[in-house]
């Protein structure tokens, strides 16, 4: 089974932080928290979203979060993750994956 050097563990989390901080720009309080409610812990929301830009951790579990984080921005995991430059969706969504309501 391939595994991910700790060189690009660390760029892809870095990356993810940078992106994810973009994409936070202008997102209101109102947003970010319906984005965290379904993850919500003892951790306060807007803390763990600065873990995630700070690049100190992932998401848990990465790929639910990850997937609604794309379908919420409009963009694509690869581009979340750093694997490409184009933030662009994929034309067809999974019939399950829904947009989020305002």
């Amino acid at each position: 089974m391939n595994t991910l050097s700790e060189t690009h563990q660390t760029e892809i989390l870095k990356t993810f932080g940078e992106r994810l901080k973009i994409l936070r720009n202008g997102l209101d309080a109102r947003h970010l928290s319906a984005l965290m409610l379904p993850y919500r812990d003892n951790t306060d929301p807007s803390e763990r979203w600065a873990l995630w830009e700070k690049g100190k951790t992932m998401p848990d579990p990465a790929f639910e979060v990850l997937t609604k984080l794309a379908i919420f921005f409009h963009v694509s995991t690869d581009w979340l993750l750093g694997l490409t430059d184009d933030p662009t969706p994929p034309k067809e969504i999974l019939p399950h994956a829904t947009q989020p309501k305002d």
